[in-house]
């Protein structure tokens, strides 16, 4: 399934921060249990059926050792760092006073910064996998194209 949409929206990495903020809102509007429980296995869906597979094909375009390094970054400083940050936010807020409604609609905006990350990332991933598919020749030959006469 994955590969199908995949190849259907390309680099789908906006689905989850988008899934994210509808969440959020919701939870904001409708502040129950129940909402919480649908978005987290949405939300957990959606991470291990597209996002996970999508962050790995923004891998496909940049040397191996680069794409270890980075890796390796990401999954114990970002992710663990982000984990940290996440819970510290949700004790800051609750310490300024902010409900739980509250905290949820000051997450929304932290979503969206994340959904144009996605798109953005994704327009970059899209634009090095043309690029390394276009053949070497017809690059050269464009830099060899003649003047127009003015």
């Amino acid at each position: 399934m994955t590969d199908r949409l995949l190849r259907r929206l390309g680099v789908a990495l906006t689905l989850l921060p988008a899934l994210t903020a509808l969440g959020f809102v919701t939870l904001g509007l409708v502040p129950t249990v129940a909402i919480i429980v649908v978005f987290q296995v949405l939300r957990r869906t959606g991470n291990f059926a597209v996002a996970r597979p999508t962050r790995e094909v923004l891998f496909t375009v940049i040397p191996r050792e680069d794409k270890y390094k980075t890796k390796s970054f990401i999954d114990t400083v970002i992710y663990r760092g982000g984990d940290q940050v996440g819970a510290w936010s949700f004790a800051l807020l609750s310490g300024l006073g902010l409900s739980g409604t509250g905290i949820a609609f000051a997450a929304v905006p932290i979503s969206v910064v994340w959904l144009l990350n996605g798109f953005w990332l994704g327009r970059e991933q899209e634009a090095k996998a043309v690029a390394q598919e276009a053949p070497p020749q017809a690059a050269a030959s464009f830099s060899k194209l003649p003047e127009r006469p003015r």
